[in-house]
């Protein structure tokens, strides 16, 4: 959970097919989680409940059957909901950021990030910033939602993540994204 893409479904797929039945995927989710708090109070965390939680979901849903729809399906639900959650956006608009994004964006977010990160794509194209970016605070988590659209260039994600180590900024996840259109839809989560 900490340090594999959640997002990335071969990932939860092997480690379906590694956990194999329910039972285990619950005493392991225990026995996880009393681990990590036993180690001492500062370990644990609102920011790895949540992951646990994730692969928890997403490896029971593959278990039990109700997330097999296949990718292609499952990109479809996601367009579809944004595009409701995108209502007073025009067919155009949504069009076009729908036809800039790769699929595999589609499948490492949620709803709610999505559609924050289509508000600043399109700020940006509208205002013609060549660097935009918007926080949002995640108080369940105990984190701050940064995301960055710019122009991607070799390297950005290193010189991103540099600039954060120098101000002692810790990065806990983060989703790197680069559109057709060569800019960089980077999405951070900080402490």
């Amino acid at each position: 959970a900490f340090k594999r893409d959640l997002g990335d479904i071969k990932i939860i797929l092997d480690l379906t097919k590694f956990i194999n039945e329910t039972e285990r995927l619950n005493m392991l989710f225990i026995l996880t989680v009393a681990d990590i708090r036993a180690v001492g109070p500062d370990r644990w965390n609102a920011w790895k409940g949540q992951l646990l939680r994730t692969l928890f979901h997403q490896v029971s849903g593959v278990l039990t059957g109700s997330l097999n729809k296949s990718l292609e399906e499952k990109i479809n639900i996601t367009k579809k909901n944004l595009r409701l959650a995108l209502e007073k956006w025009t067919t155009k608009e949504f069009d076009e950021f729908e036809n800039n994004t790769f699929d595999s964006h589609w499948l490492s977010l949620d709803i709610l990030t999505l559609e924050r990160q289509a508000h600043l794509a399109k700020k940006s194209y509208l205002q013609k910033e060549n660097f935009s970016f918007s926080f949002h605070i995640d108080d369940l988590n105990a984190v701050t939602e940064l995301t960055i659209y710019t122009k991607d260039n070799h390297g950005l994600f290193t010189k991103l993540t540099g600039a954060f180590a120098l101000t002692g900024v810790k990065v806990v996840d983060a989703k790197v994204n680069t559109m057709k259109n060569g800019m960089a839809l980077d999405t951070f989560w900080i402490q």
